[in-house]
């Protein structure tokens, strides 16, 4: 279980988004989304990939610039995704709390969806005080593999990914 109030708090008044920075989990990302396809960015914050992406919907809990103002627990919409980014978004709370997050992402995905990750291994890395009370989840390649495989996906090009302050997991999944 994770503190969503903290988060909401940390996330409005402490964050500072870095998309431009990272290597493959960045703007690298849209060149590999068609104009067809519908994406979901989950977490999107600032919605950075707002006008690098065609159809895409982003979807935060503190950012009004997002499109729609939710947690993923709260998402719900008639619409089946060709992609879903998960960029720094699913990182908090227990094995439970990730589990059914990524229970939920699958169920708004279409058979052929891919999943774009990037993933915090633990560390916490950010300048706030206050992030030393949030429960970051400890991510492995090997852990988010052991997902993929649960809901039939081939987890591929995996790398270790950094901006100048922060080292994350990047994968992406494809079936």
């Amino acid at each position: 279980m994770h503190n969503q109030s903290l988060l909401n708090n940390y996330f409005t008044n402490n964050w500072c988004p870095s998309t431009s920075k990272y290597i493959y989990s960045g703007y690298a990302i849209a060149k590999n989304i068609k104009a067809n396809e519908k994406v979901i960015d989950i977490g999107c914050g600032t919605n950075p990939f707002k006008g690098h992406i065609n159809l895409l919907i982003g979807i935060d809990p503190t950012d009004v610039g997002c499109d729609v103002l939710t947690t993923i627990e709260d998402f719900n919409t008639k619409y089946k995704f060709d992609v879903a980014l998960c960029l720094g978004s699913i990182n908090f709370g227990d094995i439970n709390t990730i589990s059914e997050q990524i229970y939920k992402i699958n169920s708004l995905l279409n058979p052929t969806a891919r999943v774009y990750w990037r993933l915090n291994p633990g560390q916490n890395d950010h300048k706030s005080s206050l992030s030393n009370k949030i429960d970051f989840f400890n991510w492995d390649f090997n852990t988010l593999n052991t997902f993929a495989v649960k809901y039939n996906f081939k987890q591929v090009n995996c790398a270790y990914d950094t901006n100048s302050e922060h080292l994350r997991l990047y994968a992406e999944w494809v079936r």
